[in-house]
């Protein structure tokens, strides 16, 4: 058994040991960031105690991974829900704020909890409950380019109240580098019972709607809420105010969309490659609106705002923010960035678009007027609670509607790419927002 009797590096050559003799599969998440990985090294290692670790792997091209894991004498493997890595994740936590080799933590009231169990949800990471009480989110690839924790406490430290409350952050630097950030190994969140995301509540309001058991008005009453609370969130992350004014960023976004644009073309095939290629001059113009905005306010943003980042609780009037980690499809330099409001805002009505193209599918085009007649006044109930509170705030010009189209163009784009890399039964959610968005462009 590997236990603590014995010397760091001693231990730390058997922990090499037992990890160059297993499969990469089996120490990291099989969600869609690991792909196919040629091998692993250890980097560093937390002892959890009994047998329980959180080891940082290198892979075959220098990317660097986290993985909770138990073991054996001579065996290792990922942690799974019930393995009770979570759990002590949350009481050696709850100790307060320390570090050991390239490890730091914080934590603010950290409970102690029993018992673990998965959350069955498409994401990008690992989370796991424990205890009903605590929410552990480990993250697969570690970023230097992961701007959550310094989001996540900007917006605890100005008491931005939708969000779940946040009780630690576990952080790791490579000591070898010293010119390198601290990357985000794992986060620890209450859990909030009974809620649901997005892709869950809002899909079941508007599938009430279309089957004559709720009203129009009770699926779009929703979307205030969102509106407001995402103008509060910006409110908060533009730090009392201040923003910058960047003639250049627009100048790399639009770079940036039209590499996007390509890459679509190079990894969609079938139908939808068709109907993409058919459409591609006009996305180029679109995408080309901004070459005409010489500047825009940049603030940090959430950086992937959709519906599934609301969580909505059992009494229907509560919500909650999360997963501030940022588009897996875009690139570490622009998750780390500034931003424009807009962004956050354009990612947010193609999801609501998106949850009436899930709606359609799950009807299999019966309701399709009824869909049709929510999708528009969704987004636009949205986009004007937005602007209210923004204005109630005294922070309107945060919103630069220039950018608003071509920035959803692009999302859809973004929605391409993630379902070609990630999620192929994703393809025609994309595949039917894109056609109708630019059919909307070209009525206007």
């Amino acid at each position: 058994m590997l236990t603590r009797v014995k010397s760091d590096l001693l231990v730390q050559k058997e922990m090499a040991e037992l990890v160059a003799e297993v499969s990469p599969a089996s120490l990291i998440s099989p969600g869609p960031l690991a792909g196919s990985i040629d091998g692993l090294s250890l980097v560093d290692q937390l002892d959890l105690g009994h047998d329980r670790w959180i080891l940082i792997l290198r892979d075959g091209s220098g990317s660097k991974w986290a993985a909770p894991v138990v073991t054996s004498e001579n065996a290792i493997r990922r942690a799974r829900p019930g393995d009770g890595v979570s759990e002590a994740l949350l009481d050696f936590l709850a100790m307060g704020e320390g570090g050991s080799s390239g490890f730091t933590w914080q934590s603010w009231n950290v409970p102690t909890a029993i018992g673990e169990a998965s959350i069955p949800v498409d994401q990008t990471h690992e989370s796991v409950v424990v205890g009903h009480l605590a929410v552990v989110k480990w993250q697969a690839i570690l970023s230097s380019s992961n701007s959550a924790p310094l989001t996540i406490q900007v917006l605890k430290e100005k008491k931005f109240g939708h969000m779940p409350e946040l009780f630690a952050l576990l952080q790791w630097q490579d000591l070898d580098q010293s010119e390198t950030l601290a990357v985000l190994v794992a986060s620890v969140v209450a859990y909030l019972p009974g809620s649901q995301d997005g892709w869950e509540w809002m899909v079941d309001d508007l599938t009430s709607y279309v089957e004559g058991s709720s009203t129009l008005a009770s699926a779009l009453a929703p979307l205030t809420a969102l509106g407001e609370i995402t103008a509060e969130l910006h409110v908060t992350l533009a730090h009392d105010g201040n923003y910058e004014l960047n003639p250049d960023f627009l100048n790399a976004w639009l770079v940036s969309a039209l590499q996007d644009l390509d890459s679509v073309l190079e990894e969609i095939d079938g139908d939808e490659l068709v109907r993409v290629g058919e459409s591609r001059e006009q996305i180029f113009e679109v995408l080309s609106l901004v070459e005409h905005i010489w500047e825009t306010p940049l603030i940090n943003i959430h950086g992937d705002l959709h519906v599934g980042q609301f969580l909505r609780g059992p009494g229907r009037h509560e919500f909650a923010v999360i997963d501030f980690d940022g588009n897996p499809v875009a690139s570490e330099t622009e998750r780390s960035a500034a931003a424009p409001a807009a962004s956050d805002v354009a990612s947010l009505m193609q999801s609501i678009d998106h949850v009436g193209r899930i709606v359609q599918r799950k009807f299999g085009g019966v309701g399709h007027d009824l869909i049709e007649d929510w999708i528009e006044p969704a987004k636009q109930r949205f986009l004007e609670a937005y602007r209210d509170r923004l204005a109630e705030n005294e922070m309107i010009e945060l919103l630069d509607e220039r950018l608003l189209f071509p920035f959803r163009v692009r999302q859809e784009l973004r929605e391409f790419l993630y379902a070609a890399r990630h999620l192929p039964s994703w393809r025609y959610v994309p595949d039917t927002a894109l056609a109708a968005l630019l059919d909307e462009r070209w009525r206007a």
